[in-house]
């Protein structure tokens, strides 16, 4: 059941981030931003209704009732997902800005093998894991940490409604902010950030309650974004008309880093008994996936034709 509630939940977020990917070429940051915002940011607003199903339902009542009401929510909503027209993206490009003037954009569209063959692809695959695991450990070891450093129940409370906000909220900041000023120089600023405020983290956090709550609010300010940029760069890189299937492929990194940074980083955290180092370690990841941007420079050559959002117009 945990596979298969897994295997949806990632399935609902990259189909929709692919469609987006192909409507919004100039905006890509942003339009993946927003849906990403909903997948990751949503979860906030259900806290509340969930915890009170679980103490007056019961958790088979609530795992039945919240999947009946999410399963009609997204048929529905599915029923108005289109592809975009050929005719339709240059016009909603039209006397827009590039997306993204920094990157080396990708001219052609790449079905999934040949971008298993690229180097790009994996280097932006470790870049995401790399990313994904400092942020996924704290994800996962909150409670424990908080308990480790005497942290009160209602900081880390609180720090986890936050942490839902701030996550949601830096996806759209940070996606927009990619179609400004290029997404490999967004890329490197919040990696660089991430790496500063999980430090914050290892040495303030553990403080105070005040603390604690402020710095993971800013650690998952500069994570979130992770979910709007890498969608993004997969489109400029390898074209959108596999979009989803190749951002598929990306986002299994997140299922390694999960692993990685919740089973692993506890397995460590009972050996040796300390999450300060782990948490230096997350730090350490993110300051060498900025350093991997620097290698992302050009992007991948193939034979085949312009990449324009949508499959070209049949001859």
């Amino acid at each position: 059941m945990a596979w298969a509630r897994g295997c949806s939940s990632a399935s609902r977020a990259y189909c929709a981030v692919g469609s987006a990917l192909k409507w919004f070429t100039s905006k890509r940051g942003l339009a993946s931003g927003i849906l990403a915002a909903g997948f990751g940011g949503g979860a906030a607003l259900f806290i509340p209704l969930i915890g009170w199903m679980l103490k007056t339902q019961g958790y088979q009542a609530t795992f039945l009732w919240t999947g009946v009401f999410q399963g009609l929510i997204i048929l529905i909503a599915a029923q108005f997902v289109r592809h975009p027209t050929p005719e339709a993206v240059p016009a909603a490009a039209a006397g827009s800005k590039p997306a993204a003037p920094a990157s080396k954009l990708g001219r052609h569209h790449f079905t999934t093998v040949e971008m298993l063959k690229t180097p790009q692809f994996y280097v932006l695959y470790l870049m995401f894991l790399m990313m994904a695991t400092g942020g996924l450990m704290l994800t996962a070891n909150a409670g424990p940490i908080a308990g480790a450093w005497g942290i009160p129940v209602a900081a880390l409370t609180l720090a986890t409604s936050l942490n839902a906000l701030a996550n949601g909220a830096s996806r759209i900041f940070w996606g927009a902010v990619s179609d400004r000023i290029g997404r490999e120089t967004c890329l490197s600023i919040a990696f660089v950030l991430q790496a500063v405020c999980l430090l914050l983290v290892a040495t303030l956090g553990r403080l105070s309650g005040t603390w604690f709550t402020i710095t993971l609010v800013l650690t998952f300010f500069t994570w979130g974004e992770i979910y709007s940029l890498f969608p993004s760069i997969v489109g400029d890189y390898f074209g959108t008309r596999h979009a989803t299937s190749n951002y598929g492929v990306m986002y299994s990194a997140k299922g390694v880093a999960s692993i990685i940074g919740g089973w692993v980083a506890a397995l460590l955290n009972e050996r040796f008994g300390t999450w300060t180092a782990l948490i230096y370690g997350g730090a350490v990841l993110a300051l060498l996936a900025a350093a991997l941007v620097r290698t992302l420079r050009r992007a991948p050559e193939t034979s085949h034709e312009p990449a324009m959002g949508v499959p070209a117009p049949a001859k």
